[in-house]
């Protein structure tokens, strides 16, 4: 049944495969190739909602090969489509022709409504129920899409679209696999799609956490190489959930070695030094007494070149180091859609805030990963308040040991402000704190509360705070409510858009003359990481 009306189409037509009519008499396919082309073309106008004219119509069934009389030709192949479909079932209207969504049903579109509803319960960690509904999603492709209309110059970019929408849907069911105590389901999939897309890197991502989740520590880690090494030579970066994940694959490590001491008999005591805490966050503390520049650590020391950013890098840059300098907490945020460049231009600032020349104080930097499979309050800060354990004894413990050091939290005002206690002293005792918190989008509200207690503090400290939050993700009312808040109170809030052509020219090597660059920015809208892939 459709979902706005409660009727039952009369008809399907599917076009994820060889076109298909299934209707009362059973499946079928048209005969005729202007038939299907014709099918087809309607149900690509469905799925993106518009009316065809006739002219449009005229030029994707008969392309150059237009007959003299071709409206009139047009008009025979409608009739015939009715003939098939039902007589209402494309509408003429001022606009021009469509199908109409109450009698038809469009592959296209319920494959779309699928792949939503599975989204939405993976974001809820419904992880079961995610896999079943995104698993329906993908079985409803039978083939290649638009195969009777893949010739046309219009199709390449609704293929592009529905590539893209496959993929990711694979990579959700891949996830919701994983989430659901399926990891080795998820892996030929994943192993598909970074062979197919190498430059994917939430799919190396989620291969890696497959591994891992399966218990094979050393795929987790030749997977993990592979991708560092594949990623670079396509000119990508490791971006937050690839060093998110390289941080749980070196923790399993570190303790899969502890187990393996403690297992092992030992004539002889072992000494080594002492492990460091499995952290997802790296936080390179600095000296009590102020020194030339922040000290960076390993994943921010050394960023490859971006382009086409000067204007925001000197933004962002500029506000870190004076949050850093004078001491009284300031944000900004970095904003646009994936893959946009938020990670790259993040790491640039905090680069040229710790160069000698920007009068930062010495400070150490922390990185909180936010992961929209962490359903607690507070879990994405777990791993930075542990960093702080040496300078604020406790503070690794706090989430879990309650307000008078057992039972739970039951007030959420008193939790947050402990846990800004707790920062506020770490970055007074480390000559101050840069807090960098990318993918804010997946955050939980409470972890943005806290965020916004931090910068209503007056204490005269140095903490600076820069977080990156895509544009148009889907987010709940109350996570939309305080990431505005933050947003009004950050000093700057830089939205990155589209490369223009001769950008996207400079990231590819390539004149902006170059036909595939132009086809390139096109498709992608200058997105540099749509772009390289």
């Amino acid at each position: 049944m459709t979902a706005d009306s409660g009727t039952t189409p009369s008809h399907r037509l599917a076009v994820l495969g060889p076109v298909e009519l299934t209707g009362p008499d059973g499946a079928r396919s048209p005969g005729a190739a202007r038939q299907r082309r014709l099918l087809t073309t309607l149900a690509v106008a469905a799925m993106e909602g518009r009316a065809l004219s006739a002219d449009q119509l005229v030029d994707a069934v008969y392309g150059a090969e237009a007959p003299a009389r071709a409206r009139r030709a047009l008009a025979t192949e409608i009739w015939r489509c009715r003939q098939l479909l039902g007589a209402d079932a494309v509408v003429g209207e001022a606009e021009g022709y469509r199908l109409d969504p109450i009698l038809i049903e469009v592959d296209l579109n319920l494959f779309v409504a699928r792949m939503e509803r599975g989204r939405a319960l993976l974001d809820e960690a419904a992880f079961a129920a995610a896999a079943d509904e995104l698993q329906e999603a993908l079985d409803l492709w039978r083939g290649a899409a638009l195969m009777d209309w893949r010739d046309h110059p219009d199709t390449q970019a609704a293929l592009a679209r529905l590539e893209e929408l496959r993929l990711g849907a694979s990579e959700d069911l891949a996830e919701a696999l994983i989430g659901s105590a399926r990891p080795a389901a998820a892996v030929a999939s994943l192993q598909a799609i970074t062979q197919g897309h190498p430059a994917r890197e939430h799919a190396w991502a989620l291969l890696v956490e497959a591994h891992l989740a399966s218990g094979d520590h050393r795929k987790a880690r030749t997977t993990l190489d592979t991708a560092r090494r594949t990623l670079g030579e396509y000119g990508v970066d490791l971006g937050s959930e690839l060093r998110a994940v390289r941080d749980r694959v070196q923790a399993s490590a570190d303790e899969h070695a502890g187990v393996a001491d403690m297992a092992t008999p030992s004539s002889e005591p072992t000494v080594r030094p002492p492990t460091r805490p499995p952290a997802t966050p790296t936080v390179a503390p600095a000296p009590r007494h102020p020194s030339p520049a922040l000290t960076l650590p390993t994943w921010l020391a050394h960023p490859d070149d971006i382009v086409g950013r000067d204007d925001e890098l000197a933004v962002v840059a500029g506000i870190l180091t004076r949050a850093l300098t004078n001491a009284e907490p300031s944000a900004v945020v970095v904003t646009g859609e994936a893959g946009i460049g938020k990670s790259a231009l993040l790491r640039h600032a905090v680069n040229t805030a710790s160069t000698p020349d920007s009068d930062a104080l010495g400070a150490a930097i922390g990185v909180v990963h936010c992961d929209r499979r962490l359903s607690l309050p507070y879990a994405a800060l777990t791993p930075l308040l542990a960093q702080f354990e040496h300078q604020v004894p406790g503070a690794a413990t706090l989430l879990e040991r309650g307000p008078e050091g057992e039972g739970e939290w039951s007030d959420t005002h008193e939790l947050q402000q402990r846990i800004v206690d707790v920062l506020e002293e770490a970055a007074t005792g480390l000559g101050g704190l840069l807090v960098v918190a990318e993918d804010l989008h997946w955050a939980t509200p409470e972890l943005v509360e806290v965020l916004l207690a931090l910068l209503a503090r007056r204490a005269r400290v140095s903490i600076a705070l820069v977080v990156t939050v895509r544009d148009n993700e889907g987010v709940s009312e109350e996570l939309a409510a305080v990431l505005a808040e933050l947003r009004d109170r950050a000093l700057a809030v830089v939205r990155l858009s589209g490369l223009d052509l001769d950008q996207a020219g400079r990231l590819l090597g390539a004149g902006p003359s170059s036909a595939a660059i132009v086809d390139a920015h096109r498709l992608t809208g200058g997105n540099p990481s749509t772009c390289v892939s």
